[in-house]
């Protein structure tokens, strides 16, 4: 029987433990079989430590008040709203 590959959004869930543990089973011996994507791991992994010893004291500053009122302001403008929630998601991945 054919071994199943591996997708980047499984080894990604992996990295960030999120997947339950036979699907975690799955990919860590999909790794183990696996350097390059094992070392694309790491890679990925190293990545986001930095982003959050670069951008962690930033994630946990207090809003400024002039974007928090145009946020808020412009709430009902799906655009802001979107944009609003992007950084929301930008910050929040980093750290």
């Amino acid at each position: 029987m054919a071994e199943q590959r591996i997708t980047d959004e499984e080894l990604s869930a992996w990295g960030d433990g999120e997947l339950g543990p036979a699907d975690a089973a799955r990919v860590q011996a999909w790794l183990e079989s696996h350097p390059e994507d094992a070392e694309r791991v790491r890679r990925w992994a190293a990545d986001r430590d930095e982003l959050r010893a670069l951008l962690g004291p930033a994630a946990a500053e207090p809003v400024p008040a002039a974007l928090r009122e145009l946020v808020t302001r412009r709430a009902g403008s799906p655009r802001w709203a979107l944009a609003a929630a992007a950084a929301g998601l930008l910050v929040a991945g980093a750290l």
